[in-house]
């Protein structure tokens, strides 16, 4: 399995987490400035809002957090961004390879926090006023992630298995999303790494709980592409205590299939709840 180990999904390419807030009342605005460590301005950085009253905040390495607001910084570091009023832990990722567009930081990339802003407690959720723009300022001193620093020791809440075919052939790069309402309806609250060759996918949990599982071959949202993997989780959900891991999981997932011709289509859109997933697809408790 990919030793991916950062907080971050990274979901680049949600639509459905880039909201369009229109002319809401409940709205506020958020601006601020990102800094590397030399001093040069975090350009062209994606920056996340989670929200502080549907989750935990972020920790690099023990589980990945879906983010509720996605935008990105200017050439001098600068990011604006609109979202209901509340609290909001912030995020940020700047990419220094282009052979990982998408998904969780490689070494090298500029991510914020670090493991040194937690375990300095430096991590703090940002209140957003309604009809307000609040400004936090400068942040410096961001740092590249390393894989070999930034791992968690330990325990996790979390979910393991294997996710393949209906043929029996692994689905890799595979992802699964963890959903707290049985209609999976929403965001997501957490992901998976990408599966591996073998199939295989460890899905890290902010909090115990019972989840409801979703598979999808990318991590875009809308109506997926021919081909794209997809499948769901067992309908009463999986129930997980704080600190175990609930192992053998495991996915049967399909290749969603749509037919050119008008009105005849194969496959479901994964938008839909699990009972709309075609036969032939499900989740067994392994050995």
């Amino acid at each position: 399995m990919k030793k991916l180990s950062v907080f971050l999904c990274m979901l680049l390419v949600i639509p459905v987490l880039v909201f369009a807030w229109g002319e809401q009342e409940d709205v506020g605005t958020i601006t601020g400035r990102l800094f590397q460590k030399n001093g040069r301005p975090l350009a062209n950085a994606t920056v996340f809002l989670f929200d502080a009253s549907s989750g935990p905040p972020p920790t690099l390495g023990k589980y990945w957090r879906v983010p509720d607001v996605i935008a990105s910084t200017d050439d001098g570091g600068t990011f604006t961004m609109q979202a209901r009023q509340g609290r909001y832990y912030l995020g940020a990722i700047k990419r220094m390879s282009e052979m990982n567009p998408v998904g969780p930081p490689s070494t090298g990339d500029y991510v914020y926090p670090s493991h040194e802003d937690e375990t300095k407690g430096k991590l703090k959720a940002y209140r957003i006023v309604k009809w307000e723009s609040t400004n936090i300022g400068s942040i410096k001193g961001i740092i590249p992630f390393d894989s070999a620093k930034h791992l968690y020791r330990g325990p996790v809440s979390a979910i393991e298995g294997t996710i393949r075919l209906p043929d029996g052939k692994s689905a890799e790069d595979a992802i699964v999303f963890a959903y707290d309402n049985p209609d999976m309806a929403g965001n997501p609250r957490f992901v998976s790494d990408p599966a591996g060759k073998d199939g295989k996918y460890i899905l890290r949990l902010g909090k115990p709980g019972t989840y409801y599982l979703r598979v999808r071959g990318v991590y875009g949202g809308g109506m997926p592409a021919q081909g794209s993997i997809m499948g769901s989780g067992i309908p009463s959900g999986v129930t997980v205590s704080a600190g175990k891991t609930v192992k053998g999981i495991d996915i049967t997932g399909y290749a969603f299939e749509k037919n050119r011709e008008k009105g005849n289509e194969s496959g479901q859109d994964d938008s839909q709840p699990t009972r709309d997933i075609p036969r032939g697809s499900g989740v067994s408790r392994g050995k």
